[in-house]
């Protein structure tokens, strides 16, 4: 059991920093602010939803702003009303999603995953993350079950490879595990490391 814990809290580390770093690419327009202009845009941006409160895109680009902060409680929270008014906001549940994963909410990261993928059901991104919220919610079956529609619409979704990799190999299937830390060890060295330590 100690084994089973250790394992999976190996693999929510992991998880995390992956999200994080999806989360890091995620937010603004891919340009690095220092925190004090940060601190501007959000002040800004609050500025505007005190003129107009139900201004779902603003809501969303203080989200991004929070994110750039590492604020990721009062992130979601803005996400939360960027969705309130506009339900159509597919780019706002993805983000809301990758932040709960994040922060360790993972049936929330779930949910919003599913909307996602509900909306856009080839969005490989989408499946991923769904799966590395299953995953942490000990749902290895669901994960491996989203790690393989991943690699149905993308075969070169290295990253799922790894992931599902471990999930074969959480549940014994120590074949399956390999064949995909196989595929994946020339490009992920986390794959090449397993492969060496698990397979012959």
């Amino acid at each position: 059991m100690k084994k089973a814990t250790l394992f999976f809290f190996t693999i929510f580390l992991s998880c995390s920093v992956y999200a994080q770093s999806l989360v890091a690419d995620n937010s603004g327009s891919g340009t690095d602010y220092s925190a004090a202009e940060s601190r501007k845009a959000f002040k800004e941006y609050s500025a505007l939803l005190a003129a107009n409160p139900k201004d779902a895109i603003t809501y969303s680009k203080r989200a991004e702003v929070n994110l750039e902060l590492k604020k990721y409680r009062e992130a979601i929270a803005d996400y939360d009303l960027a969705i309130k008014y506009n339900p159509a906001d597919v780019d706002s549940y993805y983000n809301r999603g990758l932040t709960k994963i994040v922060t360790g909410d993972f049936t929330g990261a779930l949910a919003d995953m599913s909307k996602v993928i509900k909306i856009k059901p080839q969005n490989t991104d989408a499946y991923f993350n769904r799966a590395l919220a299953q995953l942490n919610m000990y749902h290895s079956q669901a994960a491996i079950q989203d790690f393989t529609t991943v690699l149905k619409l993308d075969e070169n979704y290295m990253e799922a490879y790894y992931y599902r990799g471990l999930m074969k190999h959480e549940i014994k299937d120590n074949k399956g595990a390999c064949h995909d830390w196989q595929k994946a060890a020339a490009f992920d060295k986390r794959a090449g490391n397993m492969l060496k330590k698990h397979c012959k």
